[in-house]
């Protein structure tokens, strides 16, 4: 077996868009499931398809990626798109996620040079502070927008807890039902109402969500198992989808300064922060049973896995070796394989490393 590798089981995650589209449709939800995580790796999203036909992606590559693959999906830009790649938005994607109007006036241009029409959902700030923009500045710039040729302004959305960590509540969702009012006062129309991401899922598990919002963006979700905010498993879901693997190659008893000598008498030991600038320190004292494992920083978020034994201790990691301690793990031997689940940042790295090679299992239209 070649290592490190990532094996993702389609029978599981397909398990996991199901159970995400119910508790969507028990929620009157339309979903769009985000596969930036994975790349927008065809062998995931040919699955996916079958089950869901709106794809939100962050990368144009990845969309480019997919449609080569031949996959045939409803494609939402979910990052603001810049000026320079807005030539290609229209052509590929059907909507995009907006806060500028200088973009919206260049996806114009391009939509009308083409003869297209584009979808637009213009994001409001409700205080993560990414992107959005303000309540306050929101009927200006739909009403400038709303005079753009080629394009349709679709809808209204809003993020949180990806860079401030704010959890979404009937109070600061507000602000959608805010911008809503002043949407159909403008346009006369009932909007795309996109309120979140897998940060909604606490909500939507005790049917709380407002029910102006008509709309989410789940990726997480999905692809680990768990709600974005409290990290929990979510009912009848797998947290398993994935898992990744690497191979012993050093096992070895050692204490933190067993190095080799004996220092002389009153002679310390001097320790400077590692490679990654972290002061590491042990849990446990006295000789242990290491293991270091083929797998580094290039390959994962070292601190986003865990062991599938429960016994196994991550020491810490370098940009190609992790360091386990395996003292009361059982025995092993070099060559032999250890198996992690990941958590999001880790599944985001592992995906993305050239040197991590990915094995697809339990194929649905195999099974």
């Amino acid at each position: 077996m070649e290592t490190p590798s990532l094996k993702v089981d389609l029978q599981k995650l397909i398990n996991n868009v199901r159970v995400i589209k119910e508790l969507c449709r028990a929620n009157s939800l339309a979903l769009t499931v985000v596969t930036k995580v994975v790349e927008g790796e065809p062998q995931i999203v040919n699955h996916i398809v079958r089950e869901v036909d709106s794809i939100g992606d962050s990368r144009i590559c990845d969309i480019k990626k997919m449609l080569k693959a031949g996959i045939n999906a409803n494609f939402m830009l979910i990052r603001s798109p810049s000026i320079s790649e807005a030539y290609e938005v229209p052509q590929i994607c059907e909507i995009s996620l907006n806060t500028e109007i200088e973009v919206l006036k260049r996806l114009s241009e391009v939509s009308v040079d083409n003869g297209l029409t584009h979808k637009v959902i213009i994001m409001l700030e409700m205080g993560d502070l990414r992107e959005g923009i303000l309540i306050k500045d929101f009927y200006d710039f739909l009403k400038e927008a709303l005079k753009l040729k080629g394009i349709e302004i679709a809808g209204i959305g809003a993020n949180a807890t990806c860079l401030t960590g704010l959890i979404p509540d009937e109070k600061n969702l507000v602000v959608l039902f805010e911008a809503l009012k002043i949407f159909e006062r403008l346009t006369g129309r009932k909007p795309i109402v996109s309120g979140g991401a897998s940060n909604l899922i606490p909500l939507m598990l005790k049917r709380k969500i407002p029910n102006y919002i008509n709309h989410i963006r789940i990726g997480e979700g999905i692809m680990i198992g768990v709600d974005a905010i409290y990290k929990e498993r979510i009912p009848n879901c797998f947290t398993d989808c994935f898992t990744l693997a690497g191979e012993i190659i050093e096992i070895k008893v050692k204490g933190f300064n067993n190095i080799g000598f004996q220092p002389v008498d009153g002679c310390s030991i001097e320790r400077a922060k590692n490679a990654f600038g972290e002061n590491v320190s042990f849990s446990k004292g006295g000789l242990r049973k290491r293991a270091i494992l083929n797998i580094g920083r290039l390959d994962t978020d070292i601190k986003g896995i865990k062991p599938l034994n429960d016994k196994i201790e991550i020491i810490g990691g370098t940009s190609d070796h992790l360091v386990l301690d395996v003292e009361e793990a059982g025995e092993f031997r070099v060559g032999e394989i250890i198996e992690f689940t990941l958590n999001y940042s880790a599944l985001l790295y592992a995906m993305n490393s050239p040197y991590v090679r990915k094995i697809f299992i339990n194929s649905p239209s195999t099974l």
